[in-house]
């Protein structure tokens, strides 16, 4: 799919404070097949969380570690952000209920809670997986490792942020995520009739690209790039519990194939518009056997 970015300039107001480091843990991610009901397990000093899924979905974990990881002192920053004139190409819609990521109207991936008295959240995608890398080329000095948390984020990320529609919105970078879960599937085929279930994590990324797409050789690249000290960003977009993943799939693969906490930074709106059940009835025409239940949840405790 390309998206087109255009052509007039991003206008907008910001305000930034830089965030403070976060304590936290080492990281290592590891791919893995769950057997249901699979619940914790330690090995060797590493605290393995595992989730409550489908038999024979592949699923990555975060494997984190009990020893603490070194302070990322003045590496992290968070800004306030009001975007004037967005394309609206992209779209975050949703409220306590339910969040999804609209492209052209239609949603990507779509999450909803399972109303059963804990955090537990439902999540499915459609066949539109996304592939943004013609407007992220513009971006490609600050997603390689470039970017500055000294500066304002918004103009680093100019390009993109025009293509979302206009509004407020919250950007978050850490230059080190911890005790972070990626949630992915194979390819587009997987996504029949299937429905995820998942407790968030601090740091809850759902993949909008299959596994199958990636290139191996793009992977050994940023593995070279993270091996040599360079911190490249994935790009992620925030609704509630999780944040999808925009741009940074290959990125997040090296990262993993090291050991190491990703660099991230998310957009997320602030007070998005409500999504309707007709929008959301897009994001099930690869599991419609799931929609019914979510309207009934809707209905119950969404509004």
């Amino acid at each position: 799919m390309e998206v087109r970015a255009p052509a007039r300039p991003l206008s907008g107001s910001h305000k930034g404070l830089a965030a403070p480091a976060r304590g936290g843990t080492g990281l290592l991610v590891l791919a893995a097949e769950v057997r249901p009901g699979t619940r914790r397990a330690r090995d060797n000093g590493i605290d393995r969380r595992c989730r409550l899924v489908p038999s024979g979905c592949i699923r990555l974990y975060a494997y984190r570690q009990i020893r603490p990881a070194p302070q990322m002192n003045g590496t992290d920053r968070k800004e306030e952000y009001t975007l004037e004139g967005g394309e609206g190409l992209f779209e975050i819609r949703g409220g306590g209920f339910d969040r999804a990521l609209l492209f052209g109207g239609i949603p990507v991936a779509l999450l909803w809670c399972d109303c059963a008295g804990s955090v537990g959240q439902f999540l499915v995608r459609s066949r539109r997986s996304l592939d943004v890398s013609a407007e992220v080329r513009h971006l490609r000095h600050v997603t390689d490792g470039g970017l500055d948390p000294g500066q304002p984020l918004a103009p680093q990320i100019a390009p993109l942020l025009a293509l979302f529609a206009g509004g407020p919105y919250v950007l978050t970078y850490e230059s080190a995520v911890d005790d972070c879960d990626l949630i992915g599937f194979d390819d587009a085929s997987s996504l029949l009739n299937q429905r995820d279930y998942f407790y968030p994590a601090e740091s809850t990324l759902v993949a909008t690209r299959p596994y199958s797409s990636l290139d191996p050789s793009r992977v050994e690249y940023y593995r070279g790039r993270i091996s040599s000290g360079v911190r490249p960003v994935a790009l992620t977009v925030r609704v509630g519990y999780a944040a999808f993943v925009l741009d940074g799939h290959h990125k997040l693969a090296a990262y993993r194939a090291l050991g190491s906490p990703p660099a991230v930074l998310s957009i997320e709106r602030v007070e998005p518009p409500q999504l309707t059940p007709e929008a959301a009835g897009h994001a099930f025409a690869e599991a419609p056997s799931f929609y019914e239940g979510y309207l009934r949840l809707k209905r119950e405790y969404g509004g």
